[in-house]
């Protein structure tokens, strides 16, 4: 029996993921709730180091635990669990609210009243977030993420994007920005760089460099990307966010696999080592997957 159907009165409560990469990749899951059901009826619950990525929907910025009480009030007939973690589940529950949808696994089975099971083959990411909402009933054409265009008529499109961090771990990072920093500003580039504090440490300030990692806060960053000429990133959020804002995207990958994660319109820096993709945060031998770029190539591919 199906106990979830769609329709215009219905109010979604969407539980957004946590990392900003992830969240992009959601985007197009969520539009597909958007378009069957009204912006005005769908509300997105998430942590604030990713709320910038919904700034089009209403958004309930989580703390250390939700406002159950202010779902309870606005009477969501649903919620949709783009997270899998046994906590977000247990907080649908407790929520109250009738109609709980996730991917299915034993420690939220009970929990949900809608579990879908995963493909039975390998999809991208984005993909992933898709095959969940279109077994709930809705539908997307839309494959590619998109965010919101962010104007700011103080900010000139004449500057090269740095992103040297990775969240997931130091495996993900390649460890020659400070030279491709030095070299672009050398050819004249303006060069901004942007991150986490601790991100950037070895990239020095001088003339056309200028380094804003851990100095900016996401909705800063967002506008700062949105008007860059071309951005250079690992495998990490701001690469997600460059794609989806529509800037020419370069991705660096090592560990990670662009089959799962590469944003969509991204150009690729990847080479083929025998031990990648290994997935690890942490290389246990000598990180050749990285190393073995040189700042030649990525230079050559800016053109």
């Amino acid at each position: 029996m199906e106990i979830f159907s769609t329709g215009n009165e219905m109010k979604i409560l969407v539980r957004a993921p946590n990392w900003l990469g992830d969240a992009v990749m959601a985007r197009p899951a969520l539009n597909a709730i958007i378009k069957e059901v009204g912006n005005k009826n769908v509300s997105v619950v998430a942590k604030s180091s990713v709320a910038s990525a919904f700034a089009d929907c209403e958004v309930f910025v989580m703390k250390n635990s939700w406002d159950i009480a202010s779902h309870r009030k606005k009477s969501f007939d649903s919620i949709i669990l783009f997270t899998n973690s046994f906590s977000s589940a247990f907080l649908a529950w407790q929520s109250g609210i009738k109609n709980r949808i996730g991917y299915d696994n034993f420690a939220v089975h009970f929990l949900l009243t809608k579990r879908i099971a995963r493909s039975k083959t390998f999809l991208h990411q984005i993909d992933e977030y898709l095959h969940l909402t279109e077994s709930a009933g809705y539908r997307s054409k839309s494959i590619i993420p998109t965010l919101p265009f962010r104007k700011n008529n103080h900010i000139e499109e004449k500057y090269v994007v740095l992103a040297p961090g990775a969240k997931y771990g130091a495996a993900k990072r390649w460890n020659k920005f400070d030279k491709l920093a030095v070299e672009l500003a050398s050819k004249g580039k303006k060069v901004v760089v942007l991150g986490s504090a601790g991100e950037a440490e070895n990239i020095f300030e001088r003339e056309n460099i200028l380094n804003l990692a851990g100095e900016t806060t996401l909705d800063i960053a967002l506008d700062i990307v949105a008007h860059a000429q071309i951005v250079i990133s690992n495998d990490s959020g701001l690469a997600h966010a460059s794609s989806a804002l529509g800037r020419r995207t370069i991705v660096i990958f090592g560990p990670t696999d662009p089959k799962r994660t590469l944003p969509r319109n991204a150009e690729l820096i990847q080479e083929k080592v025998e031990c990648a993709p290994c997935g690890l945060r942490i290389c246990p031998i000598d990180h050749r997957c990285m190393n073995s770029i040189t700042v030649e190539e990525v230079l050559a591919r800016i053109g």
